[in-house]
């Protein structure tokens, strides 16, 4: 006879209570993945293993070269929201947007800033955004007054 309340009371204590449970993705919202393809320059951008002491980081639970990690600034719609990684461990984020449009922008220190727009569904749905990082620092434009000495000509006057 007291063997049946304890069973009961084990079934209930492993069942999941669904009405408890907060909903993970707000209504009127999806879940926005985004993903980083960086060129291999951004992934390794440190010396070799020649023989000179690099900086080191720990970043998780491994050390990695500091030249080897580039921190990308995140802002949505002109406000920042956090900072992923890019390098030998990534860190992508996952954002909780509202329906609607949006504007994205990320930014890596000497490069130009990436700007992407997404159309966020809200149906409790999955979307990916995927960001080209850029490949190349842009160049430094030379100072208006500056003469370049290899310009001249040998017998110029």
């Amino acid at each position: 006879m007291i063997r049946f309340p304890l069973v009961l009371l084990a079934l209930f204590a492993f069942t999941p209570c669904d009405g408890l449970a907060e909903d993970p993705v707000p209504s009127g919202h999806s879940t926005v993945h985004i993903v980083f393809i960086a060129p291999h320059s951004h992934q390794s951008m440190g010396g070799g293993m020649g023989g000179a002491s690099r900086p080191m980081a720990r970043i998780g639970d491994a050390i990695v070269p500091v030249d080897g990690v580039r921190s990308i600034r995140i802002s949505i719609d002109g406000d920042f929201v956090g900072h992923a990684m890019v390098g030998m461990w990534d860190i992508t984020p996952v954002f909780n947007l509202p329906e609607g449009k949006h504007k994205l922008t990320f930014e890596i220190d000497g490069f130009d800033p990436v700007a992407a727009d997404i159309k966020v569904l809200g149906t409790n749905s999955k979307q990916y955004l995927i960001v080209k990082l850029p490949t190349e620092k842009p160049e430094t434009a030379k100072p208006a007054g500056s003469a370049d000495a290899s310009t001249k000509q040998p017998f110029d006057n």
